[in-house]
């Protein structure tokens, strides 16, 4: 018996059990995907505040005024700007008249010296207390009385303008019955007595015409700073509508001038 046959009859009895890929070919089961991991929606917890009961908790906040500039905004939205408040322009420097022939020529707007001033002693004559003042626009004259006595006589310089004043910012010196209602010591002119303008008269008339009367009318010495000038600044008018004396002058009229003091200023 040989060994063929019996080969052939095992074949047979295994080759159901084989397949056709099981004889070459290795087939590798193909993988599943990884599943996708399931990820919770975050969710952003509410925390509540805490009360701040520490000491800066107390302190008042800072107020920040924000700067508005005027040249960013458009032109639509300008109205909303305020406008800046009104600023009374300063005193032109002073100018001494030039000499020229035939005598002092004076600049326009200069006023030449009145008559009256040649051999009379301007400046305080009497200590006293004044109860009045008179001051004459045409003459450039102030006089201070006590009762009939004349206490001093200066010369001074009056507003820009001719005429009486009847508005703000007309340049003029008003005319009328005042008082001294207050005495300023850190004026930006060297001391200040201030005038009781405008009075009823004033009010009245500027109702009637629709205007607005002004105010700050005063009698003062010259600006700070420029109190060198001297007897220089009479050569012309030059307030905005006040009454106006060396710094020497008014030291001596501040001396003499309380609170209460009648002032009449004429033409």
């Amino acid at each position: 018996m040989t060994f063929l046959p019996l080969a052939r009859v095992l074949l047979s009895a295994f080759a159901p059990l084989l397949s056709p890929s099981d004889s070459g070919t290795i087939v590798r089961p193909t993988p599943s995907p990884a599943p996708t991991p399931v990820v919770a929606p975050f969710t952003v917890p509410v925390i509540s505040p805490k009360a701040d009961t520490s000491a800066a908790a107390s302190l008042p906040l800072p107020t920040v005024t924000p700067v508005v500039d005027a040249a960013a905004v458009p032109a639509v939205e300008t109205a909303l700007v305020a406008a800046p408040t009104p600023v009374s322009p300063a005193p032109a420097a002073f100018a001494a008249p030039t000499l020229a022939a035939g005598g002092w020529a004076f600049a326009p707007g200069m006023v030449a010296m009145p008559s009256w001033v040649s051999g009379t002693r301007t400046g305080l004559r009497h200590a006293g207390r004044a109860d009045s003042i008179v001051v004459e626009k045409g003459e450039h004259r102030m006089t201070l009385y006590a009762g009939t006595e004349v206490l001093g006589v200066y010369q001074v310089a009056i507003g820009k303008r001719d005429g009486k004043k009847e508005r703000i910012g007309d340049l003029k010196t008003p005319e009328g019955l005042y008082h001294v209602d207050a005495r300023n010591p850190t004026s930006r002119f060297h001391l200040a007595l201030h005038i009781s303008y405008p009075n009823a008269d004033d009010l009245a008339r500027a109702r009637t015409l629709g205007v607005a009367t002004g105010g700050d009318v005063m009698i003062h010495g010259l600006p700070n700073g420029q109190g060198t000038a001297g007897v220089a600044h009479r050569n012309y008018d030059w307030t905005n509508g006040c009454v106006a004396v060396t710094d020497q002058e008014i030291e001596e009229i501040w001396s003499a001038v309380p609170v209460g003091t009648v002032v009449r200023i004429k033409p």
